[in-house]
């Protein structure tokens, strides 16, 4: 955290000054970020209580005075030559065994402290969006970050007394900005908590109960007495509220599932109390979070206070050109063409000079993305129609900006967040749709292959968690259509149905089918001991415990391909006893076969895909 003019600011990213790959400079726009100061003034004040008429007005007097600065950044940054080509499915399952082989090391990472929203809660989604498509990733570890961060929420049972702030907020333990402890955050947020508890005393109140009673949290960023009005407890809130809603719909036992319900529907209780305010990526996540809630509950008052929140916040702050005419809506003075910043003459950028940077925007696109989705799930034609226009351009305008540098360096700002950008447009938007975005893979593959897709972490994690799910083919669900398959758990066998392989031996795998709840159909694709050049397939059937499969496996041979199969040909040959254990997304695969060459061993598995909507058992 950080103070803006007797402001509290929630987060901030470095500032990288360098130039585009190609040469040329990116400009830069530090002179009315928002306007002069007094319309920078008046943005805040008509977004927290004004209408939408009076929040336009109020804006496009402020994009009138940054005129041809409108969309250019208030900083520069640099460009990576990046490798904008696909990987192959492989090697995006093997990245992804490096995420999920990650969890342990998170879980101890994030039971220890009291977690943030933005690295545990982004963490967490990224495995909880896995393990809905059958994807591997530690249940255990994503409970422990789930109950983590309910703890840190602001709820009367946790405070004696009145409520000082709104309820549902995911508090900022006071320990975060403490140097001292062993909990501190370095940079803003850190910085931020000590400030808001040393400034605004009343919006720090010590927990009386929970896991982490006797510690005192930052539980508001709104006080208007005190000039705070910073707006960016929401930035943390999103991440963790969208979590707990993928965990109240993907934990296996009742009781879980419970728990992370309400604790998003306290969530999505702050998030409409919470007013927008002029940063828009602080809103967006607002915004975000919403629009899930909607599309999970089809609770008509978060459609209504996400409506809101886009009239008098997101809409109008987008540069756009709706009729075609070249110039920037709402000012017809201004042509596109003529626009400083070469990211800016492409409609979709955010207007000011703080959310025109690529990660801001990113975040503010992504927000776009899933209220549109949101809405499009719950049959609202006439505001998904609305907003299509603007998902649309806010990631072409991204897109078209970074594809002649290749993406933006992996070690720098903004990587994470565009890429997950990229990642939730294409597999939300552009795949559900069977609308093409080349633009869109190329800007996400440059980042992936410069590294992120090896990289843990926060929403490193979540994006790589979408693009496993899109390499194996599985596409993405309405919140609303998955609450029916949360009422009707997956069978132990749908479990463990998929495609498992050892990933030090890639180019051999096994196939289980489950095709009763208790059956299983194995087939083991691997090779000939005596024909290297030949394929055998060696398949069994059985019962399954839940736990265990035992099978007795056969071979065929006798026929060819194509014209010339003949199915009385085929022969069924005796190979031997197959059998699996299985633990959460591992297996152990067993053989003993009476064929020469096969002999008898075992061997460990992964889960590399599984069913839609059926994660791995705990």
């Amino acid at each position: 955290m950080h103070i803006r003019s007797g402001r509290v600011g929630w987060h901030g990213l470095g500032l990288l000054l360098a130039s585009f790959a190609a040469g040329a400079e990116v400009p830069v726009c530090v002179e009315n970020r928002y306007g002069s100061p007094a319309q920078a003034a008046a943005i805040e004040r008509r977004m927290q209580s004004g209408s939408v008429d009076e929040v336009v007005l109020a804006l496009r007097a402020a994009q009138a005075t940054r005129g041809i600065e409108l969309g250019c950044a208030e900083s520069a940054y640099a460009y990576g030559g990046g490798d904008v080509r696909a990987p192959l499915p492989g090697a995006i399952a093997q990245a992804w065994r490096v995420h999920a082989d990650s969890a342990s090391a998170a879980l101890a990472a994030y039971d220890v402290c009291p977690a943030l929203g933005r690295s545990a809660g982004a963490y967490a989604l990224g495995g909880w969006l896995a393990r809905r498509g059958g994807l591997a990733f530690d249940e255990a570890a994503l409970r422990t970050i789930a109950d983590n961060l309910r703890a840190t929420q602001y709820l009367s049972e946790r405070t004696p007394g009145a409520l000082s702030s709104w309820p549902g907020m995911f508090g900022y333990a006071e320990v975060l900005g403490d140097r001292g402890h062993a909990c501190h955050v370095p940079g803003v947020v850190g910085a931020g908590v000590a400030t808001v508890c040393s400034v605004a005393p009343e919006l720090c109140v010590v927990y009386a109960g929970g896991r982490f009673a006797g510690q005192r949290f930052a539980v508001g960023d709104y006080a208007s007495a005190r000039d705070i009005r910073d707006g960016g407890g929401a930035f943390d809130q999103g991440w963790a509220g969208v979590m707990m809603v993928e965990a109240a719909l993907g934990a296996s036992a009742a009781e879980d599932r419970e728990a992370f319900r309400r604790s998003a529907l306290a969530a999505g209780e702050w998030a409409l109390a919470e007013p927008p305010v002029r940063n828009h990526n602080y809103t967006a996540k607002l915004v975000w979070l919403l629009a899930v809630l909607y599309d999970w509950t089809g609770d008509t008052r978060y459609r209504d206070g996400l409506l809101d929140k886009l009239e008098r916040n997101l809409l109008p702050g987008v540069l756009m050109d709706l009729d075609a005419d070249g110039f920037v809506d709402g000012h017809a003075q201004l042509r596109f063409a003529d626009l400083r910043a070469p990211a800016a003459r492409v409609p979709g950028r955010m207007w000011d000079a703080h959310n025109a940077l690529p990660w801001y925007q990113a975040m503010n696109a992504w927000a776009m993305v899933e209220a549109y989705v949101a809405l499009r799930s719950r049959g609202d034609s006439a505001w998904s129609d609305r907003l299509r226009p603007f998902a649309l351009a806010m990631l072409d305008n991204l897109a078209a900006e970074l594809a002649p540098g290749g993406g933006l360096p992996p070690d720098g700002p903004g990587t994470t967040q565009v890429a997950y950008a990229f990642a939730v447009g294409l597999w939300k938007l552009a795949d559900a749709e069977g609308l093409a975005r080349p633009a869109w893979e190329q800007g996400l593959w440059a980042i992936w292959n410069a590294g992120l897709g090896v990289a843990p972490g926060d929403n490193k994690t979540a994006t790589a968690a979408i693009v496993a799910l899109r390499a194996a083919g599985i596409a993405h669900r309405s919140h609303a259509q998955r609450v029916g398959e949360s009422m009707h758990p997956a069978s132990p066998a749908s479990r463990v149905s998929g495609a498992w392989f050892d990933p030090a031996r890639s180019g051999e795998g096994v196939s289980i089918i489950g095709f009763a709840p208790d059956r299983l159909s194995v087939t083991w694709f691997t090779y000939d001991p005596w024909h290297p050049d030949r394929q055998a397939w060696i398949t069994a059937e059985g019962g399954f415990d839940g736990e265990r499969f035992d099978g007795r496996a056969q071979i065929t041979r006798g026929t060819r391909f194509g014209e010339a199969f003949d199915a009385g040909a085929v022969e069924r040959i005796d190979w031997g006893d197959l059998g699996l254990s299985f633990a959460g997304c591992r297996a152990t695969l067993r053989w003993r076969s009476v064929q020469p060459g096969f002999g008898e061993g075992a061997r460990e598995l992964h889960k590399l895909a599984g069913i839609d909507g059926a994660a791995c058992a705990r």
